[in-house]
This record gives C-alpha cells, sequence and structure tokens, in this order.
C-alpha cells in the first residue's frame, strides 16, 4: 500500500481554523458553543441518524467530544455510546450524560477492542444513516446537518467523510487534512491507496453498512479501509471540503502505537478487495488478518519490550515534528518525552537543539 504525507492547507498555517464560517482557536472551551435542546421522544423515535462512539478509558477527552455533538444543528439523532470496559471513571462521566440527554443510548461491554465496540453500537442503530464519531476529537455544530444533505441529495454515495485539523495531546495546531474534489476522485484516491475518508468523522448508509457485513472481525486495525473498499462496489464516496472536525492524536493511540499491525492489516483490506474484484476467494487473507489480531503482544518478551519503547518515542518525536515544521516551541516538550524513552536518538538531539533557533512560543 501507497503511504503520503498529510494533506495540508497552505491558508491554515497557525493554530486556527475556520470551520464552516466560524474561526475557532483552538484548546477554547466547547462551553461557548450553543447547546441544542434534545427534541421530544416522539421525534427520535425513528432518528434519521445513528451517532455510534466507541470509548475506552476516555475520562480526560470524552466529554469535548460528547459536548460537540450535543451541540449538533441536526438535533434529531441517537447517540449510540459504547463502553468497551473502561477502568477509569469513564463509566461515571457517560452515565451522567445519558441521565441528561434521552438522545444518548449507552451501552456497556467488556473491553474487546474499537471494532467489536463498533460492531455492537452499528447492530442497534436505528437511523438510516451512522455517523462515527471518536472519543477526544470535536466537532463542528453543522457536521451532521452538512453530512446528511450530502447522502439525501446523492443516492450514489454510500459515505461521506469531512476536512478537519489534526491537534496534539494538548490541543496543539499540528497539521490541516482536507480535499475539494469530486467523488469519482476521492473514490479512486481509496482504490490505488492514495487517501481515504478519515473514520472519526465518517457517516454512511446503514442499508449499505448491512448489505456488506459490517465491521468485520479480522480486522482489529484499519476497520475502515476494510469497510470503505467493500462499500466502493456499492458506490461512491464524498468529502465535504470544510473543516467539520478537529481530530486529537495521541502518542499512544491505535494509529501510531499500533501503526505496523495497521499497515499490514490495510494491505491485506486491498488484497482482499483484488480477489474479491476478480470473484476469488478471500478466507486465507481472512485468517492472516485473524492471526494478526490475536498474535503475542510484543511487550510479552524482553525485544518486544524494547520494541514498544522505541514506537512510543517515535510517536511521541512524530508530534514533536509537525509542531517543529510549524516553528512551534511546544515541540521540545514532545522531544524531550521522547529522549526520556530513547536518550540515544541524534535526530532528536538535534532537531530539539534546532528548536531554540528556529521555534517561536504558541500560546
Amino acid at each position: 500500500m501507497k503511504t503520503t504525507p498529510p494533506r495540508r492547507h497552505p491558508s491554515h498555517p497557525l493554530p486556527t481554523a475556520k470551520v464552516l464560517g466560524e474561526v475557532r482557536p483552538f484548546g477554547s472551551a466547547n462551553g461557548l458553543q450553543q447547546r441544542i435542546d434534545p427534541p421530544s421522544d416522539a421525534s427520535i423515535r425513528v432518528p434519521t441518524v445513528s451517532v455510534v462512539m466507541g470509548v475506552h478509558n476516555g475520562e480526560l477527552t470524552v466529554a469535548e467530544t460528547i459536548d460537540s455533538m450535543l451541540c449538533q444543528s441536526l438535533s434529531a439523532f441517537e447517540f449510540i455510546i459504547v463502553d468497551d470496559g473502561s477502568t477509569d471513571t469513564t463509566a461515571e462521566r457517560l452515565q451522567r450524560y445519558a441521565n441528561q440527554d434521552s438522545r444518548i443510548r449507552l451501552v456497556h461491554q467488556e473491553n474487546r477492542g474499537l471494532t467489536a465496540a463498533l460492531q455492537r453500537g452499528c447492530s442497534l442503530a436505528q437511523g438510516k444513516y451512522i455517523a462515527r464519531c471518536d472519543a477526544g476529537d470535536w466537532y463542528a455544530p453543522e457536521r451532521l446537518e452538512r453530512q446528511l444533505a450530502v447522502l439525501e441529495d446523492s443516492p450514489e454515495i454510500v459515505a461521506v467523510g469531512g476536512g478537519g485539523q489534526r491537534v496534539g495531546p494538548d490541543g496543539e495546531y499540528l497539521f490541516t487534512d482536507q480535499r475539494n474534489a469530486p467523488p469519482a476522485v476521492i473514490t479512486q484516491q481509496l482504490k490505488q491507496a492514495d487517501a481515504a475518508i478519515t473514520h472519526a468523522v465518517a457517516m454512511y448508509r446503514t442499508t449499505v453498512y448491512q448489505q456488506v457485513g459490517g465491521y468485520r472481525d479480522e480486522f482489529t486495525f484499519a476497520q475502515d479501509i476494510d469497510l470503505w473498499l467493500r462499500m466502493v462496489e456499492h458506490g461512491l464516496l464524498a468529502e465535504i471540503p470544510e473543516m467539520i472536525c478537529r481530530i486529537r492524536i495521541e502518542p499512544q493511540g491505535i494509529s501510531l502505537a499500533k501503526k505496523v499491525s495497521q499497515w499490514r492489516l490495510a494491505e491485506i483490506a486491498y488484497q482482499c478487495a483484488a480477489l474479491r474484484a476478480k470473484g476469488q476467494d478471500e478466507s486465507t487473507l481472512l485468517r492472516e488478518a485473524a492471526n494478526l489480531g490475536i498474535a503475542k503482544q510484543p511487550a510479552q518478551t524482553v525485544w518486544g519490550k524494547i520494541q514498544t519503547r522505541l514506537t512510543k518515542a517515535k510517536s511521541v518525536r512524530f508530534v514533536g515534528n509537525q509542531l517543529f515544521v510549524n516553528r512551534d516551541a511546544r515541540c521540545r516538550h514532545y522531544y524531550l518525552q521522547s529522549l526520556a524513552i530513547n536518550p540515544t536518538s541524534p535526530t532528536v538531539w538535534s532537531r530539539w537543539l534546532a528548536s531554540w533557533l528556529l521555534c517561536r512560543h504558541r500560546e
């Protein structure tokens, strides 16, 4: 599978985002948003949109996500939240929200991972469309309304994403990810492994999701790539070019710390798609994907523990590098974290030293 650098937009070099006409600084309190009162129970008995979120130990960031969803301009939706075996105070926080807003449907399960949580949530969805969101991310008030309009107006579209900004653990601006292209181009870019719509801000047709079999057990990672490749066999992908989300990158997150398994599973998803296109059986590849999901974790061996620490150092360095590119002095904080794990990296030492000459402070 080809890899490409993040899509950057030259008009957004600073840590602010034009989100559907509103300039909002990162790290600002979501309390500034106007919360939309939930509609009557009768009006959401059969909701048009089912928002599905899985969360595990998200006590520090889940409130920001829920607040942004409850402030959506489209108010008649259900919000299915699957607590995936959290061991912190996440469950209590979620229950407080559920007690206050009838749109929230709270489900608890043992810790089985994101794929299982999404399977559970989507199986309960009553809406014509399913909208994904991730704990820790923020969504513009018009997100659901805009995506719903695309799917309602264009029956050939099976899923729609949107532009967004990536931020660090403390809300530091990292880079912008957005595309302004017709659905045929967006779909072709997925098929060529150039780019996919972002999972955490996708909305898709429930009927097509069910028709292709939903999220598959074998894909503990890259479950979105596998799903999109099966869905585009029935239609096109689209993307709203405006920035409708703010996605938080955590060094310990799936996409960074587990990237080796994620990349291999994404490759398998593409290989499966190629077999389906030829009418051939994909069971052998699916068994390999399943084995990746149950393989012995590297940290269980001495060498595996070393690999885990090095991977964490690289993940922290990734955030530092993005801030360094933006000439943001906060990169030094992440470089020092990386050096605390792996003090022998000359690259990190050189970047840390260079940051004192090249980077200015951000407020």
